[in-house]
């Protein structure tokens, strides 16, 4: 994109963020609804497969592009396949259940989100610490996922999930300081919406599954 371009596709702040909340709430929406789908589906362990298969490169594209258009592809090839995998995961739960973590989430994302977007510094130092964060958190699901096969209860590791709840509004946090940090653009607004959209569904899986 050239700078010229650059400059015409600056918005307001005000109407960036509005772009934002935009298609991160439409992201989640097109979630809702393509998991109301596919809610009566049989789980299967191998749908992970074409799950990273379709988001992996719809991440990529998203970040990659400077066309927003292009971007929003991308960021589609991670809401569709994430709802269809919410679809069955969330069966096994009431509605109530399901409202409650839903209620839990919106008013995480809209707090902690806000204090991102308001807090004066950059807090892009966090980002090596947020990885690590993440990384151990993954190491810790595999180890309660193995925990049976030694006689020990899952249960036992369930303060995990409030781990990754705790990490995931760090994510939440991040990613809306560094969005106010940005130019606001279309593109970029497409951009940042991935990152917290992935962000509120990974926060939503955690406080579901507590």
């Amino acid at each position: 994109m050239s700078l010229a371009q650059k400059v015409m596709s600056t918005m307001s702040q005000r109407a960036y963020i509005a772009t934002l909340t935009f298609f991160v709430s439409g992201g989640l929406l097109l979630a809702t609804f393509v998991a109301s789908q596919t809610q009566q589906m049989e789980m299967h362990w191998w749908w992970i497969i074409p799950y990273f298969l379709v988001t992996i490169p719809g991440i990529v594209l998203s970040a990659k592009s400077d066309n927003w258009q292009v971007s929003l592809i991308g960021y589609i090839m991670v809401i569709i396949p994430t709802g269809w995998i919410l679809g069955p995961y969330s069966h096994g739960f009431t509605k109530a259940h399901l409202m409650q973590s839903a209620l839990t989430t919106a008013c995480v994302t809209i707090a902690v989100g806000v204090c991102g977007a308001i807090y004066p510094k950059s807090v892009e130092s966090w980002g090596g610490l947020l990885l690590t964060a993440l990384f151990v958190l993954i190491l810790g699901d595999f180890a309660r996922a193995f925990m049976p096969m030694f006689g020990l209860a899952p249960a036992a590791l369930k303060f995990w999930d409030w781990v990754g709840m705790f990490i995931f509004a760090g994510y939440i946090f991040y990613d809306m300081n560094q969005a106010m940090r940005e130019e606001y653009t279309l593109d970029n607004a497409v951009d940042r919406s991935v990152g917290l959209y992935l962000n509120i569904i990974n926060f939503f899986i955690r406080d579901n599954n507590d």
